[in-house]
């Protein structure tokens, strides 16, 4: 409750409000502190769990949005440039139904898969995009991009299977996606 204060969230002032929307009836507030009754221990618990949910909702409604993530920061990348693109583009290739991150239809077309992933999960990411790609590849007419999340620390293989299948761009040089995209 002591937190809620520091953010600037006025729970004294408002004790009526927080009796009826936040608080179970086993719960009570009194100065900055929760308490229970202890007749029915399992009730009582219950009740202090769901208002502690309540009140840790509340927090998170007034907190700011959470950032974009690595996709939706190539997605505003891509809306900045002269191209026409779909994201989550869903296409029909060797009678399997892949979804793709983005799919630019002009001025060239281009698949494009973005890579981001916390360390234990690169080799999966990686696999799942190289699955991708060597479907992807039967269409000679459609070009193979790869972005990578400037955070990402991938082996020296991997790269090397990506490159072989499709042009291999670090985030961190986003320009040479607008060259191969634009030009």
């Amino acid at each position: 409750m002591h937190r809620f204060a520091s953010q600037g969230i006025s729970i004294e002032g408002n004790k009526t409000w927080l009796r009826r929307s936040l608080l179970d009836p086993e719960v009570h507030y009194d100065s900055g502190e929760l308490f229970i009754e202890t007749l029915d221990k399992s009730t009582a618990l219950a009740g202090l769990i769901n208002t502690i949910i309540r009140l840790t909702d509340l927090e998170m409604a007034r907190s700011p949005r959470k950032p974009k993530t690595f996709r939706e920061d190539v997605k505003a990348y891509l809306s900045s440039l002269p191209i026409e693109f779909v994201s989550k583009y869903r296409a029909v290739l060797q009678e399997m139904q892949l979804t793709f991150d983005f799919y630019v239809s002009k001025p060239h077309r281009a698949y494009l898969e973005t890579m981001h992933a916390q360390p234990k999960f690169v080799q999966q990411a990686s696999l799942q995009v190289l699955g991708k790609w060597s479907i992807a590849k039967v269409d000679n007419t459609v070009k193979l991009i790869t972005v990578i999340h400037p955070g990402m620390m991938l082996p020296n293989i991997v790269v090397a299977q990506l490159e072989e299948v499709s042009t291999v761009i670090p985030w961190d040089y986003r320009e040479r996606l607008k060259a191969i995209l634009v030009s």
